[in-house]
Parts: C-alpha cells; structure tokens; sequence
C-alpha cells in the first residue's frame, strides 16, 4: 500500500518539471517566430524586452552566432527581409 501511495506522490512532481522543460523550450524556440513579426510590424519593437535575458545568456555562453543563425533561418523560411 505504501508503494502506491509513493508511486502517486512523485508523479506531480514529474508534471511540474515537464511543463517548466516544455515553457522554456517554447520561450527560446519563439525567438524567431517573435522577430519575424516584429520586423513585418505586427508587434511592437518593446515586446522583444521579453527575450533580453536570452540575449544576454546566449552572449555570455558564447552561441550568440547560433542565436543569430535561429533568427536568420526564420526570417528566410517567412521571406522577411532584414
């Protein structure tokens, strides 16, 4: 009986971290999609605030150029130009 009580009590937290994995990862993979719509003037240029820290964290791990290639291939696959 004990077994199953465990067996239920760890589950939420095996929730939890797959939706706190799963927000990040739609955080950072919106990055494109977000400039793209910025650069058409559908949102405004002080929505991109929002991904500042993603800035940062990307210069100081030293895959900025990464990041910018991400953004490029959404600006090419949308035929946004820079």
């Amino acid at each position: 009986m004990s077994d199953e009580t465990s067996e239920k009590s760890s589950k939420p937290w095996l929730y939890v971290t797959g939706v706190i994995v799963g927000l990040l990862a739609l955080y950072v993979l919106s990055t494109g999609p977000v400039c793209v719509m910025i650069q058409r003037g559908w949102l405004s240029e002080s929505v991109f605030v929002i991904y500042t820290p993603l800035v940062w964290a990307a210069e100081w791990l030293g895959i900025d150029e990464v990041f910018e290639n991400y953004i490029g291939f959404w600006f090419k696959l949308t035929n946004t130009p820079n």
